[in-house]
C-alpha cells in the first residue's frame, strides 16, 4: 500500500512543529509552496487493512487522500492554535528543498495508472513496464560497470555512465546527490 504522511504517527512532522514552537520558534520549513498528502492514524490503518484483504498476491495499492495541504498553512494554523501569532510571535524560517525532495508529493508516477477497487478509497496500481529494451542488453551494459574488465577500465564502478544506461533503460528515472552515499 502506498499513501502519504500519517498524522501523529512516528517521523510524523507535527511532533517536530511542536516542539518548535514551545521552543518559541522557529518553525522550519522548507519551502513555502511544499505540499504534502496527510490521514489520520484510524483512516490509514483502515484503508491499509481493506487494501491488504483484498489482494490476491503482488499488487500494489493506493489509498485517496484528497487533496494535498500547503505544510505552510499547517504551520500557520499550529502556532495559531497554541495562541501565537505566525511571523509576529514565531518565526517561520525557509531552509530549501533537500536534494531529490519535491514541492508537490506524488503518489504515483506518469507511468502508472489507477484503476477502482470495489472500496471508494482505494485504488489498484496499474504499472507499465518500467525497462525499454532487452534485459540481456541492459545486463551486458550493466556487467562493465560492476565487474572490473582491464580492455575498459574507466567504465568501472564509473557513476556517470552507470546514470546513463539507467536513464535510457527507466523512463522515470532521476539521480538525487547524496553526501552519505558518494
Amino acid at each position: 500500500v502506498r499513501f502519504g504522511n500519517v498524522l501523529g504517527s512516528r517521523g510524523s512532522i507535527l511532533p517536530l512543529f511542536q516542539r518548535q514552537i514551545a521552543a518559541g520558534g522557529p518553525v522550519t520549513l522548507t519551502h513555502p509552496d511544499a505540499r504534502r498528502f496527510f490521514m489520520t492514524i484510524p483512516e490509514a490503518v483502515s484503508l491499509v487493512l481493506k487494501a491488504g484483504g483484498t489482494g490476491t498476491g503482488g499488487e500494489l495499492y493506493i489509498l485517496d487522500m484528497g487533496e494535498p495541504v500547503l505544510i505552510k498553512d499547517i504551520i500557520n494554523q499550529l502556532i495559531q492554535f497554541n495562541g501565537y501569532v505566525p511571523e509576529k510571535d514565531i518565526k517561520i524560517t525557509v531552509t530549501g528543498l533537500r536534494p531529490g525532495e519535491r514541492l508537490d508529493e506524488k503518489l504515483f508516477r506518469d507511468e502508472e495508472s489507477l484503476e477502482p477497487t470495489d472500496f471508494q478509497k482505494i485504488s489498484k496500481l496499474r504499472r507499465k513496464p518500467f525497462v525499454t529494451g532487452d534485459i540481456d542488453s541492459i545486463l551486458a551494459k550493466l556487467k562493465p560497470i560492476c565487474y572490473f574488465d582491464k580492455r575498459n577500465p574507466v567504465v568501472f564502478r564509473n557513476r556517470e555512465v552507470l546514470k546513463k544506461i539507467l536513464g535510457e533503460t527507466i523512463p522515470s528515472f532521476s539521480y538525487a546527490y547524496n553526501e552519505q552515499f558518494n
